[in-house]
């Protein structure tokens, strides 16, 4: 990944005036850490790249390298670059809402026995009673079902029996006597 971009010596000192004083007061130890930087390497061989200058290559490895700077400015530069502190990534935080960081659940082996969920067992006279019950409710159930086909039969009947009424009564009235037709087994 590279960036090729012109910072003049103005733009450099602008940026960094806030951090400079900071610069300036840990004195060597801000010096120590940009010279022993394994991080950034300066390559002054190349006086006039871009006509005085800062680029900026970042290659595979990391590095950062400043070409056509004057050695001042890299230095500002330098500080600058490390004076900046980035936020890590997701996946390096401590607290994040993902669920693969999250503590896996103890397993039951671990856990002590919870005896408020457990079915009672039941005694066998009270089973007995239930199967009792049960019968007889399914017996109740088929007389019911039993007295309303009968009723329902009994009404099939009354109203062919009255139909047969009604027939023989209108024949009667016209005079000619037809025999009326009853459909027997076929409700």
């Amino acid at each position: 990944m590279r960036f090729h971009g012109k910072l003049t010596y103005s733009d450099t000192i602008a940026v960094i005036e806030p951090w400079l004083p900071m610069a300036t007061a840990s004195g060597s130890k801000m010096a120590d850490v940009v010279e022993n930087s394994t991080a950034l390497d300066v390559d002054l061989d190349q006086e006039n790249y871009f006509n005085d200058s800062c680029h900026i290559d970042t290659p595979v490895t990391g590095k950062t390298v400043f070409y056509g700077s004057s050695k001042e400015d890299v230095e500002y530069a330098k500080v600058f670059w490390k004076s900046i502190t980035l936020q890590p990534p997701m996946e390096s935080r401590l607290v994040s809402g993902d669920t693969r960081q999250r503590l896996k659940v103890a397993s039951a082996s671990f856990q002590p026995k919870n005896f408020a969920h457990e079915p009672v067992p039941d005694s066998p006279r009270l089973t007995q009673f239930l199967q009792e019950a049960h019968r007889q409710e399914h017996a109740e159930e088929t007389e019911k079902r039993r007295q309303l086909s009968m009723k329902k039969e009994q009404q099939q009947l009354l109203l062919l029996k009255q139909r047969e009424e009604r027939m023989q009564t209108y024949q009667q009235r016209r005079g000619t006597r037809r025999r009326p037709h009853v459909r027997t087994g076929e409700i």
